[in-house]
């Protein structure tokens, strides 16, 4: 009976996290931004000030790849990058997960992406 209560607890958690809904950013400040690239569906926009100065933890964060690999972003591109759809502002991480675009599509407009081959089976 334990481990029937122990295995419904963690699907019901892994349920719960995979159903996560993106949720636009609360506070965007879109005036601090300036237009990066521009596709019908969305826009990508930066940070017209970046302090030179800033520190940035080393924290990957997961973003929408291509088959086979495991891309990231880092805190530089999620504080720095906004994504404008359907008149809702993203942050680059929401935008990836709303399958806007692919890491590769990041790195051809150039905003930094780090993938590796994903060798889990």
């Amino acid at each position: 009976m334990k481990r029937f209560t122990t295995f419904l607890m963690i699907f019901i958690f892994i349920f719960l996290v995979s159903c996560t809904k993106v949720s636009p950013l609360e506070n965007p400040e879109p005036e601090l931004f300036s237009s990066f690239h521009e596709e019908d569906e969305f826009t990508i926009l930066k940070r017209t000030e970046i302090n030179p100065d800033q520190i940035y933890i080393s924290i990957g964060y997961i973003i929408n790849s291509p088959k086979g690999f495991s891309c990231l972003v880092g805190q530089y591109e999620k504080l720095n990058y906004i994504v404008l759809y359907d008149d809702d502002y993203y942050d680059i991480i929401g935008a990836s997960q709303l399958k806007l675009f692919t890491a590769d599509e990041l790195s051809d407009w150039g905003i930094n992406v780090s993938c590796r081959i994903d060798t889990r089976s």
